[in-house]
């Protein structure tokens, strides 16, 4: 069995515990707010709704044959710009089809659960270093001498 020691902090490991736990203390909330985020695009659909968007606006383009220069005014289509908005429609079709947009976002939204599951994660620590601190001191593995070197 692993035998602990606690051992007393400095004053600059105690500044660096207090950092560490306001890091995790923020990250745990920028982790909840990307999740709760994430939960509320996919239960609207977002994603699929503006890649319909996208998909109608492409045809739109192909049917009066027209691309839009890089400021946004809109001028005649060569074959070549038409063929490729054809190809970029088709794949769009099929992304959507496919399911793609909310089958990305619901794995992001897996990821991120895991991610916050993992004993690693900084939402883990905030109680650990939250007693760290009051106590000013933390526990690590005892180091026994070796009767071998004596």
């Amino acid at each position: 069995m692993v035998e602990l020691q606690k051992v007393q902090m400095t004053e600059e490991e105690l500044a660096e515990k207090k950092l560490h736990l306001q890091y995790c203390k923020n990250s745990k909330i920028e982790s909840d707010i990307n999740l709760t985020e994430m939960e509320a695009m996919l239960d609207s659909k977002i994603a699929s709704s503006l890649l319909k968007d996208d998909i109608a606006k492409m045809g739109e383009d192909i049917e009066k044959k027209s691309v839009k220069d890089p400021y946004g005014n809109d001028m005649d289509a060569t074959d070549a710009d038409v063929k490729r908005m054809e190809i970029m429609k088709n794949k769009m079709q099929a992304t959507l089809d496919a399911d793609l947009p909310e089958s990305q976002l619901r794995l992001k939204i897996a990821q991120l659960i895991d991610a916050k599951k993992r004993i690693d994660a900084p939402e883990r620590q905030i109680k650990k270093l939250e007693k760290e601190i009051r106590e000013k001191a933390y526990y690590t593995t005892a180091s026994k001498e070796n009767p071998m070197t004596n």
